[in-house]
């Protein structure tokens, strides 16, 4: 009951697992399994007490900079309209956001560091093979391979179909 009151009161976001990356999404749910967001990155910076000089910077590392970041796109996909999704393969492999565009369940990964390599959609992509891939990052917009990369300023650009 009280996870349904925070959701109400706008509080947090919710993603639901997917259980296959296939279209509607919202008939392949696990119900059961979900992720939970601040709906504020802000409050949740303020809520971990992360300083403010490492959060305007580059200086906030490691998991907390991964969390925040992934936090800062999941209030971006419900400002744009999209319901969050995330995917997981028996534990070995998980898609940080999986979204229906069009006709299509698109992975979206989602890195805070420069390193983009990604083993989970490989994964996905040889599993259900997507039109295309997305990949926010600090990189700047460019398409290599099926993946399109749209930097962390320009989430705003994915919107819901």
């Amino acid at each position: 009951m009280g996870l349904t009151w925070l959701k109400s009161a706008g509080l947090v976001l919710s993603s639901t697992k997917a259980r296959e990356g296939k279209v509607p999404l919202a008939y392949y749910t696990d119900n059961l399994s979900y992720k939970i967001y601040m709906s504020d990155t802000g409050l949740l910076n303020a809520k971990g007490n992360a300083p403010k000089s490492l959060v305007l910077t580059d200086g906030l590392g490691g998991e907390a900079k991964g969390a925040m970041t992934e936090n800062y796109v999941a209030q971006e996909f419900i400002a744009n309209g999209h319901t969050l999704y995330y995917w997981e393969s028996a534990g070995r492999a998980e898609i940080d956001f999986l979204v229906q565009l069009d006709n299509d369940a698109v992975p979206i990964e989602v890195k805070a560091a420069g390193n983009v390599q990604s083993k989970s959609l490989k994964q996905f992509v040889g599993k259900y093979a997507p039109a295309y891939s997305i990949r926010v990052s600090v990189k700047n917009f460019g398409f290599e391979g099926n993946i399109k990369s749209v930097p962390l300023y320009a989430v705003f650009c994915i919107k819901a179909a």
